[in-house]
């Protein structure tokens, strides 16, 4: 079994006023260690970390508020968001026929545009 820790951080949102999302969305965390270039395309669950998943925007705001800015991750760490309960593996059934989008920054512009 992978490293995924299905709800293991899952939001808490204590507050009364709350401003739900159209759909709930799951953060991942995801090693790239087999491609020179760290663009591996065959992912597997042992890959895989998630941070749990949020459905309003208070809940969003709070792992927003703690997630490791991109200048901090180590090399070939790739953070994803996905919607409901699918992952970012290219065997789930959601991504079918889907793509993958890449954004490539030059080094220390990640930490700014991340704001």
């Amino acid at each position: 079994r992978g490293k995924m820790a299905t709800g293991m951080f899952d939001a808490i949102d204590t507050s009364k006023d709350r401003h739900p999302l159209e759909y709930s969305y799951r953060f991942f965390f995801m090693t790239n260690s087999d491609a020179e270039d760290g663009s591996n395309m065959d992912n597997t669950a042992d890959d895989l970390f998630s941070t749990g998943s949020f459905g309003t925007v208070e809940q969003f705001w709070g792992y927003y508020s703690h997630l490791i800015r991109p200048n901090d991750l180590p090399d070939n760490v790739d953070c994803c968001l996905f919607k409901g309960g699918s992952k970012p593996l290219e065997d789930d059934e959601a991504n079918r026929g889907g793509g993958r989008w890449t954004l490539r920054l030059r080094k220390g512009l990640a930490g700014r545009l991340w704001e």
